[in-house]
Formats: structure tokens, C-alpha cells, sequence
């Protein structure tokens, strides 16, 4: 993932027996407590699964990959200022969402400016779709224009269980390899622990990133922004939502 995501140290030499010893739901974190690695968006959701949620809780949590076949996605990340929110454009991105059965739904988006965890719906319509009101930058952008980028770039979103990520993740980071090799070996510096595997292997990512047939050739199953929007709003959301005209469909 090509990232321009928030800064963050990694806190951790990635083991997590301490977190599965404390047991519990995960607690509101702050993101300079977490490993983390500048775009390695898929690794550090991978280590704040392995190393704060308890195996009993993995259940009430879902990694989403989100791409597209043609893997390009718009995002909005910038936070509410003077500046146009025009989207940032990566291949991929990943992200959690705790969705526990008796509450609703919260995402963490280590490269988010939105709080962290935040809120299903408020993520939803502010990252996918961008402010819900655009008056304030005309003359500066053509609104219609920057939708119009977004809507001709439709999000797909993989959703995998917790428990499975772990079990199915893998990657040796040629990815992020330079082709080229004129700036160095990587594209992005690597995380400084070792490469993730699993028992299916060394390297399982481009599998998790197969968004050409219908569920791909990786795990779990993969979903539009409608779908994805009715799994994880609650009620409430759906009626606020609504009510406001903050969706961007």
C-alpha cells in the first residue's frame, strides 16, 4: 500500500503473549502504543489482532481488505480545514472493525484523521465519501468533479474473520520491493521484525488482494459499499444517516 498514513512507532517487538494473558475486550489504544509501519497497513492489522484481542474475542472482529479489480480506491483522509478534501488514491487498504454483538460497530484505520477506534458510520460516510457538505470550497474545486472520480471507482471490501487472518496471513513484502532499485531495495521501509508466515506458506497476501471473480481466490468473501454498509451500521446509524443525507450514494 502506497501510504500518506499517520506516523506511528511500533512499541512492540511484535509478541503477544502479554495481550493474550490480560485477556479482555480491546481498550481504546493510542495509536503510538500499537505496532505500526508506514504503509504495511496489512501487517500492523495483523499484529494489533495478534497482540490485543484474546482468541474468545476474535469472534466479534473482522479485517476488511478494501480494493477494487482495477485497484485503484479513492479515500478521504484529510481532516476538516481550508484545504479541498480531494481523496488520496492507493491500491489497497486494510483496516478492523469490532463489532461486538450488544454495541455498535467501531473501525481501526491506523492511517485514518478520524478518531481511532471510530465509529462504523461516521467512518463510512467521511472516509468513502468525504465531507457531506461541499459549499464552503467552491470556486477552489469542482465537487462534482471529485464525486465523480469517486463514483467511477467503486470500493470492494474483503471481510475476513479475525481468528482466520491470523491464521491465513503471510507475507514476504516483495510487494513493496523497488522494480527499479534506483532509491534502494524498498519502496517503504519494512517493519524491523521478521516476515509474517503461516502453515499455508510464506506468502498469502496477493491472495487477500484477488478482487477479479466474484469472491476472489483468498478467504473470507467480498462485498460492495452497499453490502458493506448494511453489515456493519446498526439501526440507529442507518436512521440518522438517512436523516442527514450524509451517505454519498
Amino acid at each position: 500500500m502506497a501510504s500518506e498514513g499517520s506516523s506511528g512507532d511500533s512499541g512492540s517487538d511484535g509478541s503477544g503473549a502479554e495481550a493474550r494473558a490480560r485477556g479482555g475486550l480491546l481498550r481504546v489504544l493510542n495509536r503510538e502504543e500499537l505496532v505500526y509501519t508506514g504503509c504495511y497497513c496489512e501487517e500492523n492489522i495483523y499484529c494489533l489482532v495478534r497482540d490485543r484481542i484474546s482468541d474468545d474475542d476474535q469472534k466479534h472482529f473482522t479485517v476488511a481488505f478494501i480494493s477494487n479489480s482495477i485497484k485503484i480506491i479513492p479515500l478521504f483522509y484529510q481532516k476538516a480545514s481550508k484545504r479541498p478534501p480531494l481523496p488520496v488514491t492507493w491500491d489497497y487498504h486494510v483496516l478492523l472493525i469490532h463489532h461486538p454483538p450488544s454495541a455498535p460497530a467501531t473501525i481501526y484505520d491506523f492511517d485514518t484523521t478520524l478518531s481511532f477506534p471510530c465509529p462504523f458510520a461516521e467512518y463510512y460516510t467521511k472516509t468513502l465519501y468525504g465531507p457531506t457538505s461541499w459549499e464552503e470550497y467552491e470556486g477552489i474545486i469542482d465537487p462534482l468533479q471529485v464525486q465523480a472520480y469517486v463514483a467511477n471507482r467503486p470500493r470492494s471490501f474483503r471481510l475476513v474473520g479475525a481468528s482466520e487472518y491470523l491464521r491465513t496471513f503471510a507475507s514476504t513484502r516483495k510487494h513493496m520491493m523497488n522494480p527499479e532499485g534506483a532509491e534502494g531495495r524498498w519502496l517503504a521501509d519494512p517493519p524491523v521484525y521478521p516476515p509474517i508466515t503461516c502453515e499455508l506458506g510464506d506468502d498469502t497476501l496477493e491472495m487477500f488482494l484477488d478482487f477479479e471473480a466474484p469472491n476472489g481466490s483468498g478467504w473470507g468473501r467480498i462485498v460492495d459499499e452497499e453490502e458493506f454498509w448494511n453489515e456493519f451500521a446498526g439501526e440507529q446509524d442507518k436512521i440518522k444517516v438517512k436523516e442527514k443525507g450524509e451517505r454519498g450514494d
